[in-house]
């Protein structure tokens, strides 16, 4: 039977067998999570939709896209992008189930966004980059860094450069104190502190309800925590960690 695909703007009774099909891929993220579908659904200015491919009335493969925009009018217009976070799900590794999900990710998009931005997290195939260029995506090299969470915390502490180590002893001498966030007012104090050093470095971030949305469907679950640095009872540095035991 030929592959078919669908595609879900919001959750209805097709999300199970999504949610069954991610659950059991070897390869799942938490950025191809029906949870972070979820995130993405409440935040303002970003439009998520996962592309689904079935084969035989089963999901063979899924991709989390979302469509985002800064600003309203002109800017709105021109700042149109879709982004897919983490690489998309295959059964298999199949070639035809990943070409059939470009392709009907390409025509949901091609009148919502200006450009589309596959953000991969693990190495892809020869036949997968040569899928993707075929589909117009160009590749562009990229960095992952793996930290092993498996290693002792004395392993993990030698691990780090001497002059951090004496840095951090320093900090601790001096009272500094790293602990997680334990209230509301602590999360906007975050918030905030996020938004103003990317102000003033001139970089983009998202929309402040992405964060507090995260918050507040992912802490419960385990699935995030917000760290801060504190300084006489002020917080100075904050840090928000997914977590995903895939």
């Amino acid at each position: 039977m030929a592959l078919s695909t669908i595609i879900l703007t919001k959750k209805n009774t097709a999300i199970k067998d999504v949610k069954d099909f991610i659950e059991e891929h070897p390869d799942r993220s938490i950025f191809q999570t029906i949870e972070a579908f979820e995130v993405f659904l409440n935040t303002k200015k970003h439009k998520p939709f996962f592309v689904i491919a079935k084969e035989n009335g089963l999901v063979v493969g899924s991709v989390l896209a979302v469509v985002i925009h800064n600003g309203i009018g002109i800017k709105r217009c021109f700042s149109r992008r879709c982004v897919v976070y983490g690489n998309p799900l295959i059964k298999y590794d199949k070639e035809s189930v990943l070409d059939v999900l470009l392709k009907a990710l390409y025509e949901h998009i091609k009148n919502k966004a200006i450009y589309a931005q596959i953000r991969l997290t693990t190495d892809v195939s020869d036949v997968f980059h040569r899928l993707y260029h075929l589909n117009g995506f160009l590749y562009e090299a990229h960095l992952n860094i793996f930290h092993y969470l498996n290693k002792t915390i004395e392993d993990q502490w030698n691990a780090i450069h001497s002059g951090r180590r004496k840095n951090i002893r320093r900090a601790i001498a001096n009272g500094l104190v790293f602990k997680e966030i334990a209230c509301a007012e602590e999360l906007n104090i975050s918030c905030n502190l996020l938004y103003s050093t990317y102000r003033r470095i001139k970089l983009p971030l998202a929309h402040n309800s992405l964060f507090y949305t995260a918050h507040e469907h992912l802490q419960k679950k385990e699935m995030l925590k917000v760290f801060v640095a504190c300084y006489n009872d002020q917080i100075i540095a904050t840090r928000m960690v997914l977590l995903y035991n895939g």
